[in-house]
């Protein structure tokens, strides 16, 4: 499989979402075109007062020159904070990508209205494949404070999908709706022993296969009378947690948002005139 993510150099990726940030800078793809799955991707907690400016001061440190920064957001409020750092340490400039810099087609009725970080990832799955080879279709599967699994047909076009809880909210729901149930944690949480013999394994058992079960169903449902195996991509926070778990075979690629956003390579901040970010 090849990639035409031959990025410019001093391009500052960031995908924005809703408990994280990551970033990924061009520098490390340039001659990067066959992926290896090994992300230099950086994750920033939004969950720490200083993030943005440790964004700001790791681009500093590991890019030649930061030229341009593109921002892909689901958190306006996390776009606020992350526009001023960069314009009180950077003279660069800086765009915010909408739906319409990303050249992939979308069959939805409002393509407007599907989350910027949905469309990059499927952007970037037909950077790395091309229809009719392996790869396509595909099912990708993004793993964050909220769970996408989409639909990218044989023919590269991005044909919607579904949206469920993401495993922390799953579990944030059961702790704050009941009196005795804990908040659990993920990190570690590598077995899955069935059925559960303690509450803890009994809440990571029902969410992780509902979540399994919902990724595999919908594969099967999207694919409908397909003649190709879909291939099943993850990404997100969260990837990590569920593949071991998938029965369905997979890639984990944890940083598709941000090549997605450095594969849209006619992005011209000035070029575009006016915009809101």
């Amino acid at each position: 499989m090849t990639s035409d993510v031959v990025a410019t150099p001093g391009v500052m990726a960031v995908d924005l979402g809703n408990t994280a940030a990551k970033s990924l800078a061009s520098d490390f793809l340039a001659d990067h075109r066959v992926p290896s799955f090994r992300s230099p991707v950086q994750t920033f907690a939004l969950s720490q007062d200083d993030w943005p400016q440790r964004i700001v001061a790791w681009a500093a440190a590991n890019v030649r020159q930061v030229r341009q920064w593109r921002l892909a957001s689901v958190n306006r409020q996390a776009l606020a904070k992350l526009k001023a750092a960069i314009a009180a340490s950077s003279s660069a400039e800086t765009i915010c990508l909408t739906h319409h810099d990303v050249p992939i087609a979308v069959n939805v009725p409002r393509p407007e209205a599907v989350g910027i970080d949905r469309l990059l990832g499927a952007f970037a799955i037909a950077g790395i494949t091309r229809p009719a080879e392996p790869g396509l279709p595909a099912v990708l599967v993004d793993a964050g404070s909220a769970i996408t699994i989409d639909w990218i047909d044989a023919a590269g076009v991005f044909q919607g999908g579904a949206i469920l809880p993401g495993l922390n909210l799953q579990a944030s729901s059961l702790a704050s709706g009941t009196d005795l149930l804990p908040q659990i944690e993920w990190i570690g949480a590598a077995d899955l022993p069935s059925p559960g013999k303690d509450t803890v394994a009994a809440i990571r058992l029902g969410i992780m296969t509902a979540v399994i079960a919902a990724i595999e169903k919908l594969r099967d449902q999207y694919a409908g009378d397909t003649s190709t195996e879909p291939t099943v991509w993850l990404t997100g926070g969260d990837a990590a947690a569920i593949s071991p778990h998938l029965t369905a075979e997979h890639l984990v690629c944890r940083d598709l948002v941000c090549r997605g956003i450095l594969r849209c390579q006619g992005v011209d901040a000035a070029a575009l005139g006016p915009r809101d970010c």
